[in-house]
């Protein structure tokens, strides 16, 4: 078996786990293991086994250099296309281990919080903001559902009453929007 293929055939073999390692002929996309994919030497996607044992992709949704913008692209098509494992898209970490969970739960709401305050003071991308912001406090809440309230431990219960009322808040300004 080949392990130095075309980017699109090393997405696919990390997403379908057939061999254990791959990367380009440039070296620039790569992964050994099944755990962690990296463009350059910067893991850009990871998958998690949930205590129900479904993998679960986190793809990070910063934006890099041109090269690896275009890996994410053929990775999140993919995904996208098969539509058969659950996909967090992360602000700006790679977590590998549930311990690292409820830092990508924080990062997802602060994400959210910031896209919700960039939105009430927009005077033209207001609904693509408040939907933004949206997404991520639903990837937040996503995260909670596959790996359960251990992600959220130590929160104020409060503070997740309050977040969820914000979303509802936004999705009904949005649906008056449309």
């Amino acid at each position: 078996m080949r392990h130095v293929i075309k980017k699109e055939e090393v997405a696919a073999a990390w997403v379908s786990q057939d061999r254990d390692h791959a990367r380009t002929p440039t070296g620039n996309f790569s992964f050994t293991g099944f755990d962690r994919l990296y463009s350059y030497s910067t893991c850009i996607a990871s998958r998690i086994e949930t205590k129900k044992k479904q993998d679960v992709i986190f793809v990070t949704s910063y934006s890099y250099s041109v090269t690896t913008n275009a890996q994410l692209s053929i990775l999140n098509d993919l995904l996208r296309r098969l539509n058969h494992t659950p996909i967090i898209w992360t602000p700006d970490s790679c977590p590998t281990t549930t311990s690292d969970l409820p830092g990508v739960w924080k990062d997802l709401v602060a994400q959210a919080s910031e896209l919700w305050t960039k939105a009430s003071r927009a005077r033209q991308n207001k609904p693509h903001l408040l939907q933004q912001g949206n997404n991520s406090l639903t990837q937040a809440n996503k995260l909670v559902e596959l790996f359960g309230a251990d992600v959220v431990k130590g929160v104020k219960a409060d503070t997740i009453e309050q977040l969820q009322e914000e979303l509802r808040i936004n999705e009904a300004i949005l649906e008056l929007a449309s």
